[in-house]
């Protein structure tokens, strides 16, 4: 493999709300099948390792946006005290 394929493989270092809702799309969805039969453990196990690996990426991406956004909010209220502050102390000399 060389460096382009490697670094068409990896995620990016970058988590967004795009690759998020990507991933969402991609999810494997059950499917019926009108036989019991498993086609083979290799094919499987395979797409068993694939469909956590993407589960795994999945978990993550929400909890780093959703850590991000919370920490977006709070910084947002914090800095809006902090002008509320300095204009009352500026009003009460």
């Amino acid at each position: 493999m060389n460096e382009y394929e490697t670094l068409a493989t990896r995620p990016p270092k970058i988590m967004t709300k795009a690759e998020l809702i990507d991933r969402l799309k991609k999810r494997a969805r059950p499917k019926v099948e009108p036989h019991l039969s498993p086609s083979g453990d290799s094919l499987t196990n395979l797409k068993a390792q694939s469909d956590q690996g993407n589960e795994r990426r999945i978990a993550r991406l929400r909890d780093r946006l959703s850590a991000d956004s919370e920490r977006a909010q709070i910084d947002q209220a914090f800095s809006r005290l902090e002008g509320f502050a300095r204009v009352n102390f500026e009003n009460e000399r």
